[in-house]
């Protein structure tokens, strides 16, 4: 973010991008967590993208279960499968499939870090494991196992995950995630 807003620190953007890729639940997907995504938007200078979910909000009559049935429809199962698995085995595996080789690589990677999932059920390799590993570097200043987790790893599998997510969502929210998840994890390069 600009140091105009110097309350916003990269650690916050990762939980945040974390949170929004998320279910979709009324207890923070609320007013207060609209207002910041409007404020990253406001922040890098992405009107359209604003404008996008602002003409979308308008236009709902409920967002929380529009992006219930988005969420389900894009990650977790739709008539023809899941669209876009939020999880890196999927994309780097010659065999795709959920806990890969890459899932326990990474796991691995969390441990030497001190990093432990918060669940025994949680999946390592999910976008949302990944950010908030990101955030925990972030927060302890490991500048530079954050940079080596994004090349070596982040960086090869998100572009496609990114590509399907834009490519078949059905309202603004989920690309303009994606799109600022991009943005900030290539920023940090």
């Amino acid at each position: 973010m600009s140091s105009e807003n110097p309350s916003i620190q990269m650690t916050d953007v990762y939980h945040f991008l974390a949170q929004a890729m998320e279910y979709p639940e009324a207890h923070w997907l609320n007013n207060d967590f609209l207002s910041l995504l409007d404020t990253f938007f406001v922040e890098l200078e992405a009107e359209d993208v604003q404008l996008d979910i602002l003409s979308w909000l308008n236009k709902s009559n409920g967002y929380l279960e529009d992006l219930k049935v988005e969420h389900t429809h894009l990650f977790i199962n739709s008539p023809s499968g899941v669209v876009a698995p939020p999880y890196a085995s999927v994309y780097l595996e010659s065999n795709p499939s959920l806990y890969g080789r890459s899932a326990e690589k990474v796991k691995q990677t969390y441990r030497q870090n001190g990093f432990a999932l918060n669940l025994p059920s949680d999946i390592p390799d999910s976008i949302c494991c990944e950010l908030e590993f990101l955030a925990a570097l972030k927060q302890e200043g490991r500048s530079e196992q954050e940079e080596e987790f994004l090349a070596s790893h982040f960086r090869t599998w998100f572009p496609a995950f990114r590509d399907k997510v834009v490519s078949e969502a059905k309202l603004p929210f989920y690309p303009a995630i994606v799109s600022l998840i991009d943005f900030f994890t290539q920023e940090e390069k």
